[in-house]
């Protein structure tokens, strides 16, 4: 029994909602349901009774929730036991993250690392949120940064910082301010990634508290091609200001923060909890965070 299923299945009978689980859980509600269905497949009962107006665990259901948080909460103290004795030696590493991270932390933290361990084998993985989550769902990659609500309630998850998002249009585009509320999303055309992607589904939440209607134009699956498409005056898109601060120095685009309220995402630091931790995993982690640091403090000297 895979140990981020029981994760899946107790944020679904915590939340008693499929769609308010895979929000939470940073996932695709289609593939959340899968793996609940292959849960109930292995263990062989119904774990939820299903209807219209949501899912409520089964007694066998329940008596899995008791025991699965239990030992989910066991594993995570002996996680952070073993972290706290690691091995600090380097020798390889894969490092997934998102196209808007791997512009800023790329280059910095191979710095740091090559820096300190010279022969250390460093591969980078780059792909959207839910291809992040999926790699470090099958351990495929040693340590994630991303963006998203999934966060601490996983193992190996830690919320690093809150990026604020902002309004990026073309440099030919009407002039919007230096600030404009929220609500404007529901107003102006709109280039953002499929539901697969974090910053999708942030939109979808934002659109679904504020109760707006969204027009989302084209859909685009790369931060180059979004980007593309804004300069072109097809549509406005929404990212962190650090992630085009490039254009913006170029006078390519205009960025409009938004405000009443802000929109914020979490910065998150996650590792596969399926097989032990690569060595050196806190040296990695140190000089993510020590970048993240840096970026933080930058908001700061502008703010």
């Amino acid at each position: 029994m895979k140990s981020h299923r029981l994760d899946y299945f107790c944020k679904v009978a915590e939340f008693g909602s499929f769609s308010r689980a895979a929000i939470a859980l940073g996932i695709n509600q289609s593939a959340l349901s899968r793996h609940i269905t292959n849960l109930e497949k292995e263990l062989g009962v119904p774990l939820f009774y299903r209807n219209g107006r949501g899912i409520i665990p089964t007694e066998q259901g329940t008596r899995l929730f008791l025991r699965a948080s239990k030992a989910l909460e066991e594993l995570r103290s002996a996680q952070q036991e073993v972290m706290r004795s690691g091995d600090t030696a380097l020798n390889s590493v894969v490092i997934g993250m998102p196209p808007t991270l791997g512009r800023v932390l790329v280059r910095p933290v191979t710095e740091r690392l090559l820096a300190k361990f010279p022969d250390a084998k460093l591969r980078f993985l780059e792909g959207l949120t839910g291809n992040v989550i999926e790699w470090i769902d099958e351990g495929r990659v040693d340590i994630a940064v991303f963006y998203g609500s999934w966060a601490t309630h996983r193992l190996g998850a830690e919320v690093l910082m809150e990026e604020k998002l902002c309004l990026i249009s073309s440099k030919d585009a009407p002039r919007l301010g230096d600030t404009v509320p929220s609500a404007i999303l529901g107003k102006v055309p709109l280039i953002a990634p499929s539901h697969v992607h974090g910053l999708r589904r942030r939109l979808e939440v934002l659109a679904a508290e504020q109760n707006l209607t969204l027009d989302i134009r084209i859909e685009a699956d790369s931060l180059d091609l979004i980007l593309a498409l804004v300069k072109a005056g097809f549509g406005r898109c929404l990212l962190p200001e650090q992630a085009v601060r490039g254009e913006l120095l170029r006078g390519e685009i205009q960025l409009t923060e938004l405000v009443a309220p802000e929109v914020t995402r979490s910065m998150i630091l996650a590792s596969p909890n399926n097989h032990p931790r690569v060595h050196g995993f806190h040296e990695v982690a140190a000089a993510i965070k020590a970048e993240v640091e840096i970026m933080l403090q930058n908001k700061t000297t502008k703010n």
